[in-house]
């Protein structure tokens, strides 16, 4: 039996419902990518630079390790 089928309901309703699409942050206007990943690359911790730029730490932290 398939993974699907193990978690389809027997109501004959979907199994799944809407799907909501989600950014990862809203980075303020005045800073772009390329001055984040600056700060970054300047030895700023990661929380700091999401707390000045606004961009998500989850991201920041996977172009850090990128970098590395």
């Amino acid at each position: 039996m398939s993974r699907l089928g193990a978690v389809r309901p027997n109501n004959g309703q979907p199994a799944f419902g809407k799907v909501s699409v989600r950014q990862a942050g809203a980075p303020k206007a005045e800073w772009s990518r390329e001055q984040a990943l600056a700060l970054l690359n300047q030895g700023y911790s990661v929380s700091h630079v999401a707390s000045r730029t606004g961009y998500d730490e989850r991201w920041l932290s996977a172009q850090q390790r990128k970098a590395d």
